[in-house]
């Protein structure tokens, strides 16, 4: 049986002006000293396409948090990167 997510193009914003591709963009992560926040899109029990949180608590050994490599990568990276451009960058 065929869903409609099955269907859907993957990775695509739907708005009333056309589509354009979705990204994971710089401005839906927050680093706190705690802790990382990210906002995340494109689940079927969001109707309100609003995103829902998730936080990940800082751990206490830095050497197996990988939220740590994801902040430094993003810090190196963001002379390259436009204004609230994608986290990764190909």
């Amino acid at each position: 049986m065929l869903r409609p997510s099955d269907a859907a193009p993957k990775g695509k914003l739907h708005t009333a002006d056309g589509s354009s591709d979705l990204v994971f963009s710089v401005d839906q992560v927050e680093f706190s000293e705690n802790a990382a926040t990210f906002t995340l899109f494109g689940i079927k029990h969001d109707t309100s396409r609003s995103g829902f949180e998730v936080y990940i608590q800082r751990a206490s050994e830095e050497k197996i948090y990988p939220i740590a490599t994801l902040e430094d990568n993003i810090a190196r990276t963001n002379s390259i990167r436009a204004v609230a451009g994608s986290v990764f960058i190909f």
